[in-house]
């Protein structure tokens, strides 16, 4: 038996059972040859509740994404180590082969990357570059990944580049489906036509090193025939209900493969069909979620779900289905991973994932810039105040909102040997106290694609620091080793790591923040949490994969007197930019709650951060 079929036909078709019953969908059916449903003993698991929401204090939300599906791919295969066995690579707009490349991806830990049919996408050749496989293994024929491309990856491996490939997505299914020895445990059937049934499928089959193998609604390509009659495996699962695989086809494709009969998982929706494939997964803590519109975010992520034992999920970009929901609720996850940017999951259905807000928190405001009746006067500290204007909103609000524009040069008087323009809050925040510092960040569209790239070069945006400036603050918001993308990094004796990085940033658009620190020498009791709003409703940043990161927000190098906040644009010197920096502020604060420091660039924020 595979690793978990013992786990797969009796634990979890008893929380099947439950689940099923909640979500008022009929049990999956185990149809004979003959055509009528036989009888089924189903056993009952007590004490699951389907239906009270959870209590999500301790659930940590991760967000997976890229500028695109290639993107996508590459920061889901950066969870697994240089120097990995193997890579599979698919074609970016093929659900039939990217999903049958994650199933034997998940049986073997291995990740699934994306390409073009005629070239490697940019994020694909850094995956390559950072995973350093032993070897590759395209899925797909030369109309979907050619020859050229294979040329590529020959320099990414010195194992060799293997081609597993069909006619079309049934014969390639097929190709994957023939590295598998005769007799396995399963064959998981999906339909050839659409793909939400076979993306979340691939989790499960990755999971009990199963194929997954493709159909059409009436009849049974002979690669799909042909495959089952090698393989004679002990079960044949179809995937989804009699209109996307009829009856009479699943009875052919179990005849082929030497059965009496099949067992369908199948819903009302691809919701419903996903919540049931999950309810065959064990509950080890995580759940994964991608969006039910497209395919290629959880296609790739189905492989590392595989790997970890855990459910993939379907959800809208805008709010979590009823079907999806009991899943989370019959669980207890410490963990939700969502697969793709915001434009795919927003961040409110995000949050909505990982369960319940916490209490109201109006708070007071300590600090607040209030550019437009102040100018910089309620600065401590200002650095260069010629290079820092107050205009109108770029973006939207234009002359309704007042913000900073900051504009470095090269040339400018420099502090601790940096070109910079720098805006302080007073010396006020005692060690043991905890502070909310909202702002707002906006990159117009001259900001470079690309910083110089040399090791040490840094632009800062925002830090908590304070006396006796002797190092550098222990946390700060910047770009880093020429990449235009945010980091959240942690000093760590002068070495920064780096806790959360995103996706290339995002030009011509408010990107709404707010840090809570807890103030502390010591590593145990001091934390920071983040938060960010870019439009798309305010989620959580996940620092080292938490919600919250322990660590001194006080070190030697500030623990002399009160801290400030400071929002700043400086860099490296010598970085060689071809001309000056600007970027924009608004609505800086420093607040004893959430919903007293958020900033408004997108509307009221609620009273709580998500959870």
């Amino acid at each position: 038996m595979s690793r978990s079929t013992a786990l797969r036909i009796h634990a979890t078709r008893a929380l099947s059972a439950v689940l099923l019953l909640a979500l008022g969908i009929s049990h999956p059916q185990f149809l004979p040859a003959g055509g009528t449903p036989a009888q089924a003993t189903t056993q009952v698991t007590e004490g699951i509740n389907q239906t009270a929401p959870r209590t999500a204090a301790s659930v940590d939300l991760i967000r997976i994404s890229g500028a695109d599906r290639y993107g996508t791919a590459g920061e889901i295969a950066k969870r697994w180590s240089p120097g990995v066995a193997v890579v599979y690579i698919a074609n970016g707009t093929t659900f039939t082969d990217s999903s049958a490349a994650a199933a034997k991806a998940g049986s073997q830990d291995a990740p699934v990357l994306l390409t073009r049919p005629d070239g490697l996408p940019g994020p694909t050749m850094h995956a390559l570059d950072y995973l350093k496989p032993q070897r590759i293994v395209i899925v797909g024929n030369r109309g979907k990944v050619g020859d050229a491309v294979r040329n590529q990856l020959s320099s990414y491996t010195t194992g060799g580049v293997q081609r597993l490939a069909g006619a079309d997505g049934y014969g390639t299914a097929a190709a994957v489906a023939g590295t598998y020895a005769a007799g396995t445990d399963a064959v998981y059937l999906a339909t050839g036509d659409a793909f939400a049934d076979a993306l979340t499928g691939a989790a499960a089959a990755g999971y009990n090193n199963s194929p997954i193998l493709y159909t059409q609604r009436g009849s049974v390509p002979a690669d799909t025939t042909q495959q089952l009659a090698r393989l004679k495996p002990q079960e044949l699962i179809v995937l989804g209900g009699t209109g996307a695989i009829s009856d009479s086809a699943a009875r052919t494709a179990a005849t082929s493969a030497g059965l009496s009969g099949f067992r369908r998982i199948g819903g009302s929706d691809r919701y419903a069909t996903a919540a049931l494939i999950a309810s065959e997964m064990p509950d080890r803590g995580a759940i994964w979620a991608a969006t039910g519109a497209t395919f290629a975010d959880s296609t790739t992520g189905s492989a590392l779900a595989a790997t970890q034992g855990g459910p993939v999920v379907l959800v809208r970009r805008d709010g979590v289905p009823a079907a999806t929901q009991q899943v989370m609720n019959a669980r207890t996850p410490q963990l939700v991973t969502v697969f793709g940017g915001t434009a795919a999951i927003s961040g409110s259905t995000a949050s909505e994932l990982a369960g319940a807000s916490p209490p109201e928190m109006p708070g007071e405001v300590l600090f607040d810039a209030d550019v437009a009746s102040s100018g910089l006067s309620r600065y401590g500290f200002v650095h260069n105040a010629h290079r820092i204007t107050v205009v109108n909103d770029p973006g939207p609000l234009g002359a309704s909102r007042k913000v900073l524009k900051f504009e470095v040069h090269e040339s400018d008087n420099q502090l601790t040997g940096n070109p910079r323009a720098q805006a302080e809050t007073p010396k006020m925040f005692e060690e043991g106290t905890e502070v909310w510092a909202g702002f707002s960040t906006y990159f117009p569209s001259g900001w470079p694609d690309q910083l110089p790239s040399q090791v040490g070069n840094f632009v800062t945006f925002a830090e908590i620091y304070g006396p006796p400036y002797a190092g550098t603050a222990p946390l700060r918001l910047g770009m880093q080793h020429g990449e235009s993308r945010l980091r959240i990094q942690r000093n760590k004796n002068y070495n920064w790591n780096v806790p959360w990085s995103d996706s290339p940033i995002t030009k011509g658009v408010w990107h709404d923040w707010v840090i809570r620190e807890k103030l502390s020498k010591n590593g145990d009791i001091g934390f920071v949490e983040a938060y960010r709003n870019t439009g798309e409703g305010w989620e959580i940043v996940p620092l080292n994969g938490k919600t919250r990161l322990y660590m001194k927000t006080i070190d030697s190098s500030n623990s002399g007197g009160p801290q400030y906040h400071k929002i700043a644009l400086y860099y490296s010197a010598g970085m060689g930019l071809p001309g000056p920096l600007t970027m924009y502020f608004a609505d800086h604060k420093v607040a004893t709650s959430f919903a007293a420091a958020a900033p408004r660039s997108h509307g009221v924020p609620p009273l709580a951060p998500p959870e």
